[in-house]
């Protein structure tokens, strides 16, 4: 499985993660056998081992030999090994509901 976000260009610019902003797409990845993402260049930046993935840092210049080595060469799926790929994106928050619905606005205000 691939995470779409992957190849959502327009996306990937708005999160920061244009050329001119970072030399690296972070990941994470999930193996079958619970082993890192290794394929050459990749820089693992944190391990979850009781969970099979790791997050790792994958450098654009070396983007399409770690793509070789992910898809075994065939470009619609994953190799062997690799069950899942997604990227570690970033997300914002909005608190106009949540706040709202635990009460906080009142409690902040004294009458």
């Amino acid at each position: 499985m691939l995470d779409r976000r992957l190849f959502d260009v327009t996306q990937l610019l708005a999160w920061g993660y244009g050329d001119a902003d970072t030399p690296d797409i972070p990941v994470i990845s999930q193996a079958a056998d619970g082993q890192a993402l290794a394929p050459q260049g990749v820089r693992q930046t944190r391990r979850l081992p009781s969970l099979g993935m790791s997050a790792s840092s994958v450098p654009k210049a070396g983007a399409a030999q770690t793509w070789k080595d992910l898809t075994g060469g065939g470009a619609r799926a994953l190799a062997a090994g690799t069950t899942k790929l997604w990227l570690d994106g970033r997300r914002s928050y909005s608190l106009d509901q949540s706040v709202k619905q635990i009460g906080a606005p009142r409690r902040g205000s004294r009458a």
